[in-house]
């Protein structure tokens, strides 16, 4: 909650926003941090380890939460894609644009969670321990991460390459970004919900997506500002 991460294919780095909008590496090439790509291809952990997936040295690599060296999570010899971490730590892995999903219990353990019936995008999950997957046409639900229980949230036509998800705050959506729509998709009953389109021909967008929780003392200033315009517009 203290800053923003993002990871930048070009430079191999990973660059963390403060809420004064100051820009920073967090790491980079020295670190370990090689062509990092895939849509949410960074995450944190419950006890707040980072993990980053990296296309250029084909691997997912885990820094410790108090700061220090990286370590290599898992070689994978295949190419970038998202992950997402359970409440118990497991790591789901897809490689983009595939099916199979893969799902780690440690450090180079694990194997094939699944094989869905279309490619992967994105990958979230909430704090039950719930998966949910964006592919190319669907966004699919496991209850507590159980690979028998795989249930079709909702149908999507997704265009975007590297078309994202996250879950909403209080865990009752599924956000999906898909170059500049941004959707709500409900966890449990899959309906979809149209929150808007953004429109800049500077950046594609939809490559990853992040939810922001306003402080207390900035979210009363920030209701105070939409009744104010309420009040004007009426």
């Amino acid at each position: 909650g203290a800053a923003l991460r993002a990871s930048v294919w070009r430079s191999s780095t990973i660059l963390e926003f403060d809420d004064n909008a100051n820009v920073g590496v967090a790491l980079g090439p020295g670190d370990g941090i090689l062509g990092p790509l895939g849509s949410n291809n960074i995450a944190y952990d419950a006890d707040e380890n980072f993990y980053v997936v990296n296309l250029g040295s084909r691997n997912i690599m885990r820094f410790p939460a108090g700061g220090g060296p990286g370590t290599i999570y898992k070689n994978l010899g295949i190419s970038a894609g998202p992950i997402a971490l359970a409440p118990n730590a497991d790591l789901y892995f897809a490689v983009a644009g595939r099916p199979e999903l893969l799902r780690f219990t440690g450090p180079h353990q694990g194997g094939v969670f699944d094989t869905l019936p279309a490619d992967v995008w994105s990958l979230a999950t909430d704090s039950h321990a719930n998966l949910f997957v964006l592919t190319s046409d669907a966004v699919y639900r496991y209850d507590g991460g159980d690979p028998n229980a795989r249930e079709l949230l909702a149908p999507l036509q997704i265009t975007g390459l590297f078309s994202s998800i996250t879950m909403s705050p209080d865990e009752s959506a599924v956000y999906v970004a898909d170059l500049g729509r941004v959707l709500a998709v409900d966890a449990r009953n899959g309906g979809v919900l149209d929150l808007g389109f953004i429109n800049d021909p500077r950046v594609v967008l939809g490559t990853g997506i992040a939810v922001y929780v306003p402080e207390a003392s900035t979210l009363i200033l920030l209701l105070t500002g939409l009744a104010a315009g309420a009040r004007r517009r009426g």
